[in-house]
């Protein structure tokens, strides 16, 4: 009988230590996810909100360190760990320029234009009231003041928006149709536009040059609202978004 002589063959024990930084790191990358799942949850604190941001960066540093670290010193262990903050951070940061960042432009784009035309809807308003008590627009002078007088549903804010800071009036009115009577002004012909300058600002086309912004809007006699899209090259680039009337052909005389 043949005495066979059993070999154990068994997995070399790893004793390398588990690198440090690399714990470090996931355990700020876990206090950031706690952080900013509070903030977008029910919190608007700025400072829970850099300190969340802070705590990433700061997780993302240290596993870049970490790995580092164990490429050189062979007796700690942990680069799985430490890859997955870096992960972490690089999809957060794909995510928040391909869809939160673009999103969010369009939102306040979105809530820009809503403002804009809002603001407009309760001037009109506003001035069919004037002209129905008055037989006769308000004078370009004195209109946003004549508004306020005549009408209980407009305030100073209709006549701001909240996107554009530092003005006193966002919206300017088309001289050509001052102390005119409505029924002599057609349809098409301009009433108040987008402009920022000062309280009771009038005028005409030439004010559109005065705002940065790339769209404005223009509110007509029949009381359409057109959003109009500014190119920086000069007035003649003005077109309309949502119907295919150019800025040129905006009737500005009675």
């Amino acid at each position: 009988m043949i005495n066979m002589k059993m070999i154990k063959h068994g997995r070399k024990k790893d004793n390398r230590k588990l690198s440090k930084l690399a714990i470090a790191a996931e355990g700020f990358l876990v206090i950031s996810f706690l952080l900013l799942l509070i903030i977008y949850g029910s919190s608007n604190n700025k400072f829970l909100e850099y300190t969340g941001v802070s705590a990433l960066i700061l997780s993302f540093v240290l596993s870049i360190i970490s790995l580092i670290e164990i490429s050189i010193r062979k007796n700690i262990k942990g680069y799985s760990v430490a890859l997955v903050p870096i992960f972490v951070f690089l999809v957060l940061i794909l995510f928040q320029f391909i869809i939160v960042r673009p999103g969010m432009k369009r939102r306040e784009e979105f809530v820009k234009n809503y403002t804009g035309k809002h603001n407009l809807q309760i001037i009109y308003d506003s001035i069919l009231e004037y002209s129905k008590h008055n037989n006769e627009l308000p004078l370009a002078i004195s209109w946003c003041d004549s508004l306020m007088e005549y009408s209980d549903n407009i305030s100073e804010n209709n006549f701001k928006h909240p996107f554009i800071k530092g003005y006193e009036c966002n919206y300017a009115y088309n001289d050509n149709i001052s102390n005119l009577k409505l029924k002599e002004v057609s349809k098409e012909t301009v009433l108040v536009f987008g402009s920022d300058g000062r309280w009771n600002q009038h005028g005409g086309k030439e004010l559109l040059k005065q705002r940065p912004q790339y769209e404005t809007c223009v509110l007509l006699k029949n009381g359409d609202i057109y959003i109009y899209n500014f190119e920086r090259e000069g007035i003649e680039k003005w077109e309309m978004k949502e119907k295919k009337t150019t800025f040129e052909q905006l009737r500005w005389k009675p």
